[in-house]
């Protein structure tokens, strides 16, 4: 899913970029399946979908999540404030609290017939390439960042731990 707060020329949009379209050339230079004929229209419509989801995530999204975080942080509300984290320490808890959430989140997305719908999407290319990794429905950009806005205060994640999530 696309970053949170993430501008399309910052450091991470770009370094993202960089990298799909090197593991683009690289699945031509080194084809694991040969004679694709639909290859650009394949990867430009998913790219295009990973683009309009991001900037539906960004412009949509984004402010609830920080509305919730620093509601989280101004009440020491979550797990992490519960515990008394700060700093560092909150940081190094919060990287793999909020991986764990998304791996749930992914589970969810199998098992529930309605949210399978949408997460499908994702897993049905039948042509699958580096841009199959951007490829989401944008009903489930959308389940997903709401669920985030809901997790993300239970945690007690700061904006700033999610970023340093987003950016690992």
């Amino acid at each position: 899913m696309g970053g949170i707060l993430q501008e399309p020329m910052s450091p991470k949009s770009i370094t993202a970029a960089a990298a799909l379209a090197l593991l683009w050339i690289g699945e031509a230079l080194i084809p694991l399946v040969e004679d694709r004929q639909r290859r650009v229209s394949h990867g430009g419509a998913n790219l295009f979908l990973g683009v309009a989801n991001g900037a539906l995530a960004s412009v949509v999204l984004a402010s609830g999540i920080l509305f919730v975080t620093e509601w989280a942080r101004a009440e020491g509300f979550g797990l992490l404030h519960w515990a008394g984290l700060t700093g560092v320490w909150a940081a190094v808890a919060a990287v793999p609290l909020i991986d764990f959430w998304q791996y749930l989140w992914h589970r969810i997305n199998h098992l529930v017939p309605v949210l399978w719908r949408f997460h499908s999407v994702h897993h049905t290319d039948e042509e699958m390439d580096a841009t199959s990794g951007v490829r989401f429905h944008t009903a489930e950009i959308l389940f997903s960042g709401i669920a985030r806005v809901a997790v993300m205060p239970v945690l007690g994640v700061t904006i700033e731990e999610l970023l340093l999530y987003e950016a690992i």
